[in-house]
């Protein structure tokens, strides 16, 4: 009989910066990035909805 495990993939990640606006918000998103094999490599970004206050 198999067992029914459930498996979740997990990464840690840091915020690296971000990307500034052209526009009157101050920035448009974060950047995430990771360490593999001792480099420093960015993941993506996460943003939207951002506002000056």
């Amino acid at each position: 009989m198999r067992s029914k495990t459930p498996n979740r993939k997990q990464q840690e990640f840091v915020i690296g910066g971000w990307a500034e606006s052209d526009k009157a918000k101050s920035f448009i998103s974060h950047l995430f990035g990771s360490y593999e094999n001792g480099k420093f490599i960015c993941i993506g970004r996460s943003g939207g909805g951002f506002k000056d206050k």
